[in-house]
């Protein structure tokens, strides 16, 4: 069964871009989410999600996680936008909650990003994947994109982004 891509409207495409060009000075043009879920108590890493500004009308994704690999783009066009789901690998509860919260996911994101600081701490855990912007990004021949692999955290095609979309993957051993 074919799965459908999410919705889109213009004024939401319009926010992101905005947001995405400008964050952090305009320097990056990216953004990036982290997904977990709780189980008994547990924290589960889910996924990394990483956005960046393909060209003036398009916005490019990728997500990966021990379950789940979506690439996919978000065109605007003059009238409306549209999502195109490139790759969508995922359980069935995956792929619907994310048909249903992707766009919302990312405005919320980018919307949390406008109150953070430049300089806010962050409090990375041990153990833990973590996208961070940096120019360059990670090549996936660095130790913590081999670990990735090792692991299974993480997709080749998703880690293979890293360096020219400007990220930097971060797992903090202790």
């Amino acid at each position: 069964m074919a799965t459908a891509a999410p919705q889109i409207g213009v004024e939401e495409f319009d926010a992101l871009f905005e947001h995405i060009s400008a964050a952090r000075g305009g320097k990056y043009q990216n953004m990036q989410l982290r997904k977990n879920r709780t189980e008994r108590g547990e924290t589960i890493f889910n996924y990394l999600h990483m956005v960046r500004i393909k060209n003036r009308t398009t916005l490019e994704g990728a997500i990966s996680g021990p379950a789940t690999n979506v690439e996919y783009e978000i065109k605007r066009r003059s009238k409306f936008a549209s999502i195109k789901l490139i790759e969508f690998t995922a359980t069935s509860r995956e792929k619907k909650r994310l048909g249903k919260r992707l766009v919302a996911e990312l405005l919320r994101r980018a919307n949390d990003e406008k109150s953070f600081p430049d300089d806010q701490p962050v409090n990375y855990k041990a153990g833990r994947f973590y996208l961070r912007r940096g120019n360059p990004g990670s090549k996936i021949s660095s130790q913590n994109c081999r670990e990735a692999l090792r692991l299974g955290a993480l997709s080749q095609t998703f880690l293979e982004k890293l360096e020219e979309w400007n990220f930097q993957l971060v797992y903090p051993k202790s």
